[in-house]
This record gives C-alpha cells, sequence and structure tokens, in this order.
C-alpha cells in the first residue's frame, strides 16, 4: 500500500510530487501493479467494497 509522511513531508515536497515520485518508480512494474499499491491492496486489506452502478 501506498503511504507517505504528509503533511510533514509537505515541507520539502507537494503530495503530487510524492505520489508521482511513487509511481514512476513502480511504472517499470506495469499498471497492474501501480493499481494495487495505490488502490487495490486496502481495498482488499480492508475488505471494501466498490460501488455498483
Amino acid at each position: 500500500m501506498f503511504a507517505s509522511n504528509f503533511p510533514v513531508a509537505g515541507l520539502r515536497a507537494s503530495y503530487d510530487t510524492i505520489a508521482d515520485g511513487v509511481a514512476a518508480m513502480l511504472a517499470p512494474l506495469g499498471r497492474a501493479v501501480q493499481e494495487a499499491v495505490f488502490a487495490g491492496n486496502a481495498r482488499r486489506f480492508y475488505r471494501l467494497e466498490l460501488p455498483h452502478g
């Protein structure tokens, strides 16, 4: 799962810069890995349902 030390990290970089940096590091691993790190793993771990519709 993606996590940051924000807002403390905001003293050095914006949230967008931090998230974009993590996405760039994950890019060689493919879109599925990025989706898992940024959302899918948390959905599965916390047993969150996606809205239907």
